[in-house]
């Protein structure tokens, strides 16, 4: 075992948290020996860089460090980015950071509990704890997202249990019997190290793993805690010992080994961070140190596949991403989706045609021509449906309609937004629309529901105005001599429609022809009003009737109706002869 004294940035002590697989340490160091101020740094290659007043607590492959200053920081290249916080007492930290550049840690809320936390891509969330605790603390997140902590219930009164945030779900991972646990690592084979009590009292390091815990017991003489593992599941931490305070371990293989001291005089070793080569990082009170395993074992190559959602409907675009860790880019990637489609990039849309189960195949292939697969399944679903109705199919221009959808199926909560064909929209189950011109109009409505599943309908409608025509057999009569009115309707909302007549003097009829007589002489100015089946109305007026007496009045041939008045007599006798026919054919039809 090689062991490396990393030195400090000027002060008496320093301690390294973290180790990327290029070899990066992270950490902080004392500035001065005149003071206790600590800065946080970056080791390479046999440098140890001051980064600022802030601590640094985990980096990535990439070179991205995450920390606090009080609040949560992101160190890029130089560039200091501040996380911020859920809002209450203004605190947050960051404790880990993933190759996906996602970050976890902690942050107190406008409660004042602490809840642990992910950022990505400029966002907080809070994760939550277990159901009836208040706290909890986000430690280590792997590149597939998978997170690990602890929940714990009050300050006063801490009762910890190790934790997993897993696409959504929350899982207290248990104990080896005792009263607490605490979860601070997990590797990309989904393998979680930390700390659980034992029935005696004593604290273990211990191994989740398939949904079981493994005791890795200590050095002796006391408790341990597992800080790190790597992905080809070696296993770092600090056990308590007979001849120290406390030693570094390397736990790989079911064997727990003492790292040693670095052939320095050290009060303790403490072990934090482990890499994909074996480097060890931690404390070799008072100084950080780095580790060197001799023979590292092979790191496995691994995908993991992903959908976004996991449960859809017919037709809606899912998210695919693979990942794979293990073996040095370029990966070559390929899906197979289940249903005969397929992609061949690392992130894929496909939409599902049919419902049903889908097993869907993700393929990772290194340089070598090695290949992984990991199978995901998705849940499709039928889409919703909907139908539609409006109050009436025509109408005149300015009259509102009232149109009513009603959506089933899906997944719920659904959104309709209309679309009335004239340029204007809406948004609603029922809602209600003026058209302002005459036309055929399709109005359009869409449903959206919570997978975003959609569906649509339409309805026509026609728009026109209420047009009335009427008539009368003569303008120039005899007083007590009848004359015939006859009056026609289309457009506006339709049929049936009512006709008043109002003969203008105070006499009044009802329906398409009526006949009247004025009794005096004078003059007369008939008007007929015109209601649709909406109930608008329509007021036309006719020509002027001069009524004579008797003797005044020529007498000559009789003058013929108007067209008009024929045509709708002829509707009106054809309408009452059908109905006749019918009439005795229903009774022929009861006869035994």
């Amino acid at each position: 075992m090689e062991a490396t004294d990393l030195g400090t940035l000027g002060g008496y002590t320093s301690i390294a948290n973290d180790i990327n697989n290029e070899g990066q340490v992270v950490g902080s160091s004392g500035i001065s020996l005149s003071n206790g101020t600590s800065h946080a740094f970056r080791w390479q290659n046999g440098t140890m860089t001051d980064l600022g007043d802030w601590a640094a607590n985990g980096i990535n492959d990439g070179g991205q460090i995450v920390g606090s200053n009080g609040h949560a920081v992101l160190w890029d290249n130089g560039t200091m980015t501040d996380l911020g916080t859920l809002g209450g007492y203004n605190y947050s930290s960051g404790s880990d950071i993933n190759n996906v550049g996602q970050v976890v840690g902690v942050s107190t809320g406008p409660s004042g509990w602490g809840h642990s936390v992910l950022w990505q891509s400029g966002t907080i969330r809070d994760l939550g704890a277990l159901p009836g605790y208040n706290f909890s603390s986000a430690a280590s997140i792997n590149d597939f997202g998978d997170i690990v902590g602890w929940s714990a219930k009050t300050p006063s009164d801490p009762v910890f249990e190790a934790t997993l945030w897993h696409n959504g779900t929350i899982t207290d991972l248990g104990t080896l019997g005792g009263g607490a646990s605490e979860a601070a690592s997990i590797n990309n084979v989904g393998q979680i190290v930390g700390w659980s009590s034992t029935p005696a009292g004593l604290a273990d390091a211990v191994l989740w793993q398939n949904g079981s815990i493994t005791d890795l017991g200590s050095l002796g003489c006391g408790s341990a805690s597992a800080q790190d593992i790597n992905d080809a599941g070696q296993i770092v931490g600090t056990s308590s010992s007979c001849y120290a305070d406390t030693v570094a371990f390397l736990w790989e293989g079911g064997n727990m080994t003492d790292l040693g001291n670095a052939g320095t005089t050290c009060g303790y070793t403490e072990a934090y961070g482990i890499n994909d080569a074996g480097q060890v990082v931690g404390e070799c009170n008072p100084h950080a140190i780095l580790w060197t395993t001799p023979s590292p074992p092979p790191v496995p190559f691994l995908a993991r596949a992903s959908a976004t959602p996991s449960t859809t409907e017919v037709g809606v675009q899912v998210a695919f991403t693979c990942s794979a860790t293990g073996r040095a880019p370029p990966i070559l990637f390929s899906w197979d989706f289940g249903d005969g489609g397929a992609a061949s990039t690392q992130a894929a849309q496909h939409a599902f045609s049919s419902p049903g189960m889908k097993r869907v195949t993700c393929t990772a292939t290194d340089t070598s021509r090695e290949s992984v697969t990991n199978e995901i399944q998705v849940y499709v679903s039928s889409g919703p449906a909907v139908i539609a109705v409006a109050n009436r199919s025509a109408a005149s221009p300015g009259m509102p309609i009232t149109f009513t959808a009603l959506a089933a199926g899906g997944s719920g909560g659904y959104i309709y937004t209309w679309a009335f064909g004239d340029g204007s929209s809406a948004d609603g189950a029922a809602v209600s629309h003026a058209y302002q011109s005459h036309g055929q109009y399709t109005a359009t409505v869409s449903v959206t529901d919570t997978l975003q599943g959609s569906a649509t309908t339409s309805l026509t409608v026609i728009v026109a105005k209420l047009d009335v025509e009427a008539t009368e057999s003569t303008t120039t009569v005899a007083s007590g001599t009848a004359i015939t009115f006859a009056a026609s309707a289309s457009g506006g909302a339709g049929g049936p429609y009512t006709y008043l007549w109002d003969f203008g003097d105070g006499s009044t009829g009802i329906g398409p022809i009526v006949t009247h007589s004025f009794a005096n002489s004078g003059s007369y100015a008939p008007k007929v009003t015109v209601a649709d089946s909406s109930g608008v109305s329509y007021q036309k007026s006719l020509e002027t009737i001069a009524v004579q007496p008797p003797s005044a009045v020529p007498v000559g041939p009789a003058s013929s109706p108007d067209p008009l008045v024929w045509g709708t007599a002829i509707v009106v006798v054809v309408a009452l002869g059908v109905g006749v026919v019918l009439l005795l054919l229903r009774r022929r039809s009861r006869q035994p």
